[in-house]
């Protein structure tokens, strides 16, 4: 694997991170080397200080113990932060807090993190590289596993871009392709490539891959089970207090931020609690359509005007949604029948 390679197969991704890239070489331990390439859209610290792959602290000229790649967000990087006063920080961003972490708390600093996230750690002194993706799912993470070597991506584009790979179709999760119109984790299109599970921490060491759970959501339910909550009005406060908080969070940035609009029921409530959180007006984005039995764009257009949105309406017609589906495979990667 070349720089060059390297560098085609994270391009592919430039749709999804076009401000700035990094791609970078490093020997491992038993003769194995690590690419690791990033594509950044910046959201948070939006300086050089954030490019990626970004690296622990050295002093006198050693390598740096760590480095990572990382595609999505920690909500609560700035608590965590807190929970670190060993740890110069040198950035505002959200990755250098990946870093302190795992400095500070091992593979336990997943447990840790409220996001979303795809993450790839190298650690030059235990020799292994260590994945983990957040607990429901939302950051994908797919690799290409051959018993030798490792190819990993937020997306099967790269991987499918990867020097001599084949392309072979993998026939069985057709049927339950064809049953339940998505490709079930840890399963893809693909022979040896998968989606690495929600809530898993995934290690790569001298050509050997081990999984561990670090997070289940059946273990949440039944944790909650034994303390529910049966009064209707103090449900209605916890539920308004959940959301209120988790939206807030979500509303950390450098950039500005926005919802999409629909006119329904969860997109107002997030919009209008986003509304009562933000010093200034939100952006709203809604897509519309002439046909008036699909067209919620008049209710989203209330609601904006409700709550003082910077409002945007597109509408839509039936060529340029026509016109849009030789382009769906380009970013959908993997069949979808929704």
């Amino acid at each position: 694997m070349t720089n060059e390679q390297l560098r085609v197969m994270n391009d592919t991704m430039i749709h999804r991170g076009p401000d700035d890239s990094g791609v970078e070489i490093y020997e491992a331990k038993n003769g194995y080397c690590v690419g690791f390439a990033q594509r950044r859209l910046s959201i948070m610290d939006l300086s050089e200080l954030g490019h990626q792959p970004m690296h622990s602290p050295t002093s006198d000229g050693t390598s740096p113990r760590v480095s990572v790649v990382f595609n999505g967000e920690i909500y609560n990087f700035l608590e965590l932060k807190y929970q670190i006063p060993e740890y110069e920080f040198k950035t505002g961003c959200d990755t250098e807090l990946i870093i302190a972490a795992y400095l500070k708390w091992g593979k336990k600093c997943f447990d840790r993190f409220n996001g979303m996230f795809a993450i790839a750690i190298f650690d030059r002194e235990s020799g292994e590289v260590i994945f983990a993706r957040d607990r429901i799912g939302k950051k994908p993470l797919y690799y290409y596993y051959d018993k030798e070597k490792l190819i990993f991506a937020s997306e099967l584009k790269p991987i499918m871009n990867y020097p001599g790979f084949a392309k072979h179709i993998n026939e069985r999760v057709l049927a339950r392709y064809i049953s339940q119109q998505y490709i079930v984790h840890p399963d893809t299109v693909f022979e040896d490539v998968y989606k690495l599970e929600p809530g898993m921490i995934m290690t790569f060491k001298d050509g050997h891959l081990s999984k561990e759970k670090y997070w289940d959501i059946a273990d949440i339910y039944e944790s909650f089970s034994k303390n529910i909550i049966t009064d209707y009005n103090d449900a209605k406060k916890e539920l308004k207090n959940q959301l209120i908080e988790s939206v807030r969070r979500r509303m950390i940035a450098d950039v500005p931020l926005g919802t999409f609009l629909s006119g329904g029921y969860d997109s107002t409530l997030i919009t209008a609690l986003a509304a009562s959180i933000s010093d200034k007006p939100v952006k709203t984005f809604t897509i519309g359509f002439g046909d008036r039995d699909y067209n919620e764009a008049e209710y989203a257009k209330e609601v904006a005007k409700y709550l003082g949105t910077d409002h945007t309406e597109r509408y839509i017609t039936e060529e340029e949604m026509y016109d849009l589906v030789e382009s769906i495979p380009k970013y959908f990667v993997e069949p979808m029948a929704d």
